[in-house]
């Protein structure tokens, strides 16, 4: 009982663990307003990163990198799922353009492709009708892979959307919008909390065993020590009415455990046939009943 409930509280533990390390921040979020990217009164410069945040992206100027994940078996390639980064606009309350990048997965690339189509448009015609399509996104602000961010800033310099790489850097930010499923939130919570109260019992029973046992302990050499008072020179742990655990009773007699040690192995490598012989030497019971009693080892050597 305490070895199974330690293993169990300790799987629980570490689920636990891995459990409030990915969906911490989720649950974190869920219970913060949302911020409105292109409200009135956001400042992309003045919040950084973090926040519950919601965007409704009808311009873009295109993916500056992707990421593809693979999952391979025996060598061969059995799933891979891309992860696109497009860069959209951000902006300062004194109406400051800035440019942060927004996570896209495969699923949504053509709608941000066709997004990206229609800005651009946009800034050769001056039509603002040209932005009819748009995407709500809502997320959170992280800090942008450095390395990704190096692409991103790379594709601003291609298309010289800025003088001077200073100021490319003062308005290209390493800020990535990444989308977070908050309607999960929920679901998290409560896993978590079933989780940790699953902890909590699992490690409770596991001290209430351990508790038992060291009480069984205690009581078990208060009784050793009276025995020996009573009876010098004698060890408990020989007496069958003692240590009734150490020994095993075969055909009406009781033998110590250590004695058919040798038995109990031959049963564990399925030696069936030299362990029923073996008893019938050791005890002199007959082949029949050494069979049976073989054949039923846990019942005579675990009691």
């Amino acid at each position: 009982m305490k070895k199974v409930m330690l293993i169990l509280a300790i799987i629980a533990t570490a689920f636990l663990a891995f459990w409030l390390f990915t969906s911490t921040k989720l649950v974190y979020l869920s219970f913060q307003d949302s911020e409105d990217l292109y409200g009135e009164n956001f400042d992309i410069k003045a919040h950084g990163t973090g926040g519950r945040i919601v965007a409704d992206i009808s311009y873009s100027l295109g993916d500056c990198a992707y990421e593809t994940l693979t999952t391979t078996k025996n060598g061969s390639t059995t799933s891979s799922s891309t992860t696109y980064y497009f860069v959209i606009p951000a902006y300062s309350t004194n109406d400051d353009v800035y440019y942060i990048a927004v996570e896209v997965k495969q699923d949504d690339y053509r709608t941000f492709n066709s997004i990206t189509n229609n800005s651009w448009e946009y800034l050769e015609t001056g039509d603002f009708s040209c932005l009819d399509k748009t995407v709500t996104v809502e997320g959170t602000l992280d800090d942008f892979d450095e390395e990704l961010y190096g692409y991103m800033i790379e594709c601003f310099q291609e298309i010289d959307f800025y003088e001077t790489d200073e100021e490319l850097k003062a308005h290209v930010l390493p800020i990535v919008l990444t989308p977070m499923n908050y309607d999960a939130a929920t679901g998290y919570l409560i896993t978590s909390l079933v989780t940790l109260a699953l902890v909590i019992v699992f490690w409770a029973l596991f001290f209430i065993a351990l508790s038992k046992e060291k009480a069984k302990e205690a009581a078990l050499k208060e009784q050793y020590e009276q025995y020996r008072a009573l009876n010098p020179g004698m060890d408990p742990a020989m007496d069958p009415a003692m240590n009734p655990s150490a020994f095993i009773v075969i055909g009406g007699v009781t033998y110590p455990k250590q004695a058919v040690a040798h038995i109990n192995t031959y049963v564990a490598n399925h030696e069936t046939i030299v362990a029923a012989n073996e008893l019938v030497s050791l005890t002199g019971i007959s082949l029949p009943e050494a069979t049976e009693i073989i054949s039923n080892w846990p019942k005579y050597y675990n009691r």
